[in-house]
């Protein structure tokens, strides 16, 4: 089941294939019209069948998807947008200043990229999960499970990530111009792609390590501590 709660201009219409394998809908105001800013917003509830694509784009509203294992791909300038209990899915979700939250997404792979929103990960894991922002916070609490890669980037914000003990990752944690801190239990690396400096870099196994996990940022600051 997915469930979208949007709220946009009205008003709403419909369009569909003929065989109704794929389904439109959308939402404008009319030139001739002049609705207040109540008037212009209509919500949408939408529940599909285990499997369907989603796509979802808003400019300013809230989005909502759960229990859903079909693609997905949502599209907010400042709406918040939220993902939880989706399994095996492929999750797109781009983002202005929309804050973006991921809840127990699992088993897929995970594209967000946003501009200056905070993206908030929780117990996500997958083959591949990766994050970009410009200047907005990225902030992570989850094992980094499946033997994926994970990659979180962001030019000017923070970057916070926390692991449990049990957690099988080998990390590469990089800032240009601002800093690194480390409180979590890591083995040293015999070889690295980089030289690890002190404050600006650091890199490093847990457990058999058989996640990759790669923290960049320009001028933000990186802090990884343990759960």
């Amino acid at each position: 089941m997915c469930t979208p709660m949007i709220g946009r201009e009205r008003p709403a219409k419909s369009f569909s294939t003929s065989d109704r394998t794929r389904m439109e809908i959308r939402t404008h105001v009319l030139p001739e019209q002049k609705p207040s800013a109540d008037e212009a917003k209509v919500d949408y509830e939408i529940t599909v069948p285990a499997g369907v694509s989603v796509t979802v784009n808003t400019a300013t509203a809230p989005i909502t998807a759960e229990n859903v294992s079909g693609e997905i791909s949502l599209s907010s300038d400042t709406g918040l947008v939220s993902v939880r209990n989706v399994y095996k899915s492929h999750v797109t979700v781009h983002s202005v200043t929309a804050p973006v939250s991921l809840n127990d997404v699992t088993g897929g792979f995970v594209d967000i990229q946003s501009t200056g929103g905070a993206v908030q990960l929780t117990n996500v894991s997958g083959h591949k999960v990766k994050v970009g922002t410009t200047s907005g916070n990225i902030t992570f609490h989850g094992d980094c499970s499946g033997g994926g890669d994970y990659l979180l980037a962001t030019h000017s914000g923070t970057i916070d990530v926390t692991l449990p003990a049990t957690a099988s990752v080998d990390i590469a944690a990089r800032s240009t111009n601002g800093t690194v801190e480390n409180a979590f239990p890591l083995q040293e690396k015999s070889h690295n792609s980089f030289v690890p400096q002190q404050g600006r870099s650091f890199a490093g196994t847990s457990n058999s390590g058989s996640s990759s996990v790669e923290l960049q940022s320009f001028s933000g600051k990186i802090r990884v501590k343990k759960q």
